[in-house]
């Protein structure tokens, strides 16, 4: 497919993503957040808050990381956590050392990125019984679990994008395994992603 080509073509599949997705519902129109913690680490500041979502009657657990080592407006890496089956952890991915002893938090904050991780349905203090039971449950709604987590991701970019500490033209999605998936098809529903790792 030559560039000419995909550029004619890419609202279709764009909407083709968003229709495959489910009856969303619509995300609020401003971002709203509670305070939960704050502290100072090595490489970065520490904000711990939720993300509230009335339209969908949830709060969305996050962290958000602002670089020591960069002044603001920060770029930023949205990181979207792991499943590996691993229910108890979700945001908190970032604070562990992945392949080759990386660690999210570290490696990317001593560069002089901020980073961004929320717990998706189903992971870390968000866990469920059962996530097969989560999933008919939306079914039964009209909507897709992998949908509401995305839609999720897209409130997280939301806020990075009306943040005024955040440059709003080097906003990241970062990945593994799930976490991938769910990089790239936030980038391919939102052309606010710059760049995208998808490991």
């Amino acid at each position: 497919m030559t560039l000419a080509e995909w550029q004619t073509r890419r609202d279709g599949i764009r909407e083709q993503l968003w229709a495959l997705l489910g009856d969303l519902p619509p995300r609020p129109e401003k971002i709203t957040t509670e305070t939960r913690a704050e502290s100072k680490i090595d490489h970065y500041h520490r904000h711990d808050f939720y993300l509230l979502d009335n339209e969908a009657g949830v709060k969305i657990p996050a962290v958000f990381l602002t670089s020591k080592v960069a002044m603001p407006p920060y770029p930023v890496v949205l990181y979207l956590h792991a499943h590996g089956g691993r229910y108890e952890l979700g945001k908190d991915e970032i604070f562990r050392p992945r392949a080759g002893g990386f660690i999210p938090a570290d490696e990317l904050t001593k560069h002089g990125f901020s980073v961004m991780c929320i717990d998706a349905y189903a992971f870390e203090e968000r866990q469920h019984p059962d996530e097969m039971t989560l999933f008919k449950r939306f079914l039964w709604e009209g909507k897709t679990l992998w949908g509401m987590m995305l839609r999720d991701d897209l409130m997280a970019l939301d806020y990075l994008h009306s943040h005024p500490e955040v440059d709003s033209s080097r906003i990241a999605t970062m990945g593994m395994s799930m976490g991938s998936t769910r990089a790239f098809w936030l980038a391919a529903l939102d052309e606010r992603v710059y760049t995208t790792v998808a490991v």
